[in-house]
């Protein structure tokens, strides 16, 4: 590669679950800095932690059980939580099956 032809203020990541927006909320978390988890982007979150194997082996805290917690803790206690959370999984497959988001708000929606 000819680096002195190439763009080097623009990095493409395809394979980044959720996109340019959640690699962004990814790298903010690394950072320090504050962004919401919501109900719309937790699965996103939680598929590019996996991704980015932002797990507890690198850190206390990290990204996937920050997102794993809420999940647990907010976005699958309720029914509308649930299918929310459901409907941000479309672009997220295969993934968001492999980490049974997908079966999880299955079984909170038949409960409800």
């Amino acid at each position: 590669m000819d680096t002195s032809k190439a763009d080097l203020s623009r990095i493409e990541l395809p394979d980044v679950p959720g996109g340019p927006e959640i690699f962004e909320k990814a790298a903010k978390f690394c950072y320090g800095e504050n962004f919401e988890i919501t109900v719309r982007n937790v699965a996103a979150l939680r598929c590019a932690a996996e991704h980015l194997d932002m797990s507890e082996k690198f850190a206390d805290g990290n990204l996937i059980s920050r997102t794993e917690e809420f999940l647990m803790h907010a976005a699958l206690t309720t029914f509308s939580g649930a299918i929310a959370v459901l409907r941000s999984c479309e672009d997220l497959m295969p993934m968001a099956e492999t980490l049974k988001i997908v079966q999880r708000c299955l079984e909170v929606a038949s409960l409800k």
